[in-house]
């Protein structure tokens, strides 16, 4: 089974802090989210004895959310300054989610747990990047 993932959208973002510190390397930015929501259109398909496919939306709602990055500036190859980011860190507290639109939302709510599961696991290990 094959699902694409297109039009993400931010429909919600509650900021508890954003700080930006300046380093002698470049900066170090720490977001601090209570809660952002999330939309995005999905279409799968798959053969599993039979042809299916299927469309709709989903709405992820993300609560109590890290993000730190460390970034500086460095010239590109013309010379104009450019941002180039050493490290990025995700931590998130608690994912919700709900799939809607197709006639194997039945099947998809059932997997509901691993796919926030394995989100969560993804987002919260530390990234350079």
């Amino acid at each position: 089974f094959f699902v694409t993932v297109t039009n993400g959208r931010v429909t919600n973002l509650d900021l508890a802090a954003l700080d930006v510190i300046l380093t002698d390397a470049g900066m170090h930015i720490q977001v601090v989210m209570n809660e952002f929501d999330l939309n995005f259109d999905w279409h799968g398909e798959g053969k599993c004895p039979i042809k299916a496919t299927g469309d709709g939306n989903i709405d992820v709602q993300v609560h109590n959310a890290n993000l730190a990055i460390d970034a500086s500036l460095a010239p590109d190859v013309s010379g104009h300054p450019m941002p180039v980011f050493s490290a990025c860190d995700i931590q998130v507290g608690g994912i919700d989610l709900d799939l809607h639109g197709s006639k194997w939302d039945w099947l998809l709510k059932n997997l509901k747990g691993p796919i926030i599961d394995m989100v969560k696991d993804h987002l919260s290990v530390g990234r350079n990047v």
